[in-house]
């Protein structure tokens, strides 16, 4: 109801406006004068660039990942449950807000195996990335066990995507119904 909405609406409101009061207390407000007087824009300006670029990037791997069932999930849909799953990762531990991304997902498309999956098979994919960036800046700067490592573990993070039939999903099922 109307009434509710804007119940929860005034709740929302409220608590931020409580997280502010309590973060700017803990604030020096000389030091952040000083420390925003040598900002450079040029560089606050690319920086959110790259960061609005990355977030398309990684909705538009989503959104590859998910179409691939039968449902459809629109860029924006992908680019705007991924900017929910990024605001409540700043907040909550452990990446839950990836799991709050798979819930929005599924409210929205009502397919929770689907989402929550994609989501998953989505991190993998971060993962791998992730550990192939560390082997190849290794390897430039010359940390050769390091960039090894790192190579290794992304040839191990792959597996379960490059090769399903490999992976002991029936191992990983029946961790997930003991840990349930």
């Amino acid at each position: 109801s109307l009434k509710t909405r804007h119940i929860h609406h005034i709740i929302r409101v409220s608590v931020f406006g409580v997280f502010i009061v309590i973060l700017s207390r803990m604030i020096d407000v000389k030091l952040l004068q000083e420390a925003i007087r040598n900002v450079r824009i040029d560089i606050v300006l690319l920086a959110i660039l790259i960061y609005v670029g990355n977030i398309a990037v990684r909705a538009y791997r989503w959104k590859k990942i998910f179409n691939k069932g039968e449902h459809r999930m629109s860029f924006k849909d992908a680019y705007m449950m991924s900017l929910i799953g990024i605001a409540l990762n700043i907040f909550v531990p452990a990446t839950l807000g990836d799991i709050a991304r798979s819930y929005y997902g599924y409210k929205i498309y009502g397919v929770k195996e689907e989402m929550l999956s994609t989501v998953i098979v989505d991190k993998i994919f971060a993962l791998g990335s992730l550990f192939l960036l560390g082997a190849v800046s290794g390897g430039i700067m010359g940390y050769y066990v390091l960039s090894t490592i790192s190579l290794f573990a992304t040839f191990l993070t792959f597996i379960p995507l490059a090769f399903p039939n490999l992976f002991p999903w029936k191992i990983v099922n029946i961790l997930l119904r003991i840990l349930k």
